[in-house]
């Protein structure tokens, strides 16, 4: 991530491409990936000094690999496909007239637009912002310091008891300290098979 290594996949289905959403990319669909960094010369930085067990928290902001960044866009509707790409800084977004419609987060689209008016995004999270919408599913979660979440998650698809999901942190340091695990989806009665090994895993 602090070599320039984030990236994002936009993944749209039929029933979005009918959506009333703009969907020329670079022009009016306009992926956004938001990242802190620090600089040694003209290298990045890459220690992790002040909370050194968060992770690391840059100097500096980056969005789409650039410094001081912008894009020239006309009075039509732009859609913004918001990332959170840092590794530990949480960042908030929001614009002068306090209007933020939301119609997507990380599981997909809205079931409704939402309008909040600012939107605060935890490292892997994503949003997109402007309007029509469908579904609304969210699969990254904030967790303050000291408290707990409940997670629930209906699989619809068939049960495979040899080939695990994963969950992880997304404070990479954290992840590489073990804050990970991994699950089978099984029918009732069945047992959890033993995944496949991976050569150095």
């Amino acid at each position: 991530m602090q070599k320039g290594l984030a990236g994002m996949f936009l993944l749209d289905d039929e029933r979005s491409g009918r959506l009333a959403l703009p969907k020329t990319y670079g022009v009016d669909d306009l992926p956004v990936l938001v990242q802190d960094v620090t600089f040694d010369g003209a290298d990045l930085d890459h220690g992790h000094g002040f909370l050194a067990n968060t992770g690391f928290l840059g100097e500096r902001t980056m969005v789409n690999g650039t410094l001081a960044p912008y894009a020239e866009v006309g009075d039509e509707r732009v859609r913004l496909r918001l990332l959170n790409a840092s590794t530990a800084r949480i960042h908030t977004f929001g614009f002068d007239d306090d209007r933020f419609p939301l119609v997507g987060t990380d599981g997909g689209l809205l079931a409704a637009p939402a309008a909040p008016n600012r939107v605060q995004l935890s490292p892997g999270e994503r949003v997109e912002r402007p309007e029509p919408a469908l579904r609304g599913r969210k699969d990254t979660v904030a967790v303050p310091v000291g408290s707990t979440v409940r997670i629930a998650l209906r699989f619809d698809g068939p049960s495979d008891p040899g080939t695990p999901y994963m969950y992880h942190c997304h404070l990479l340091s954290h992840e590489d300290e073990g804050m990970m695990g991994r699950f089978v989806v099984v029918d009732k009665g069945q047992r959890a098979g033993a995944p496949p090994g991976h050569a150095g895993h």
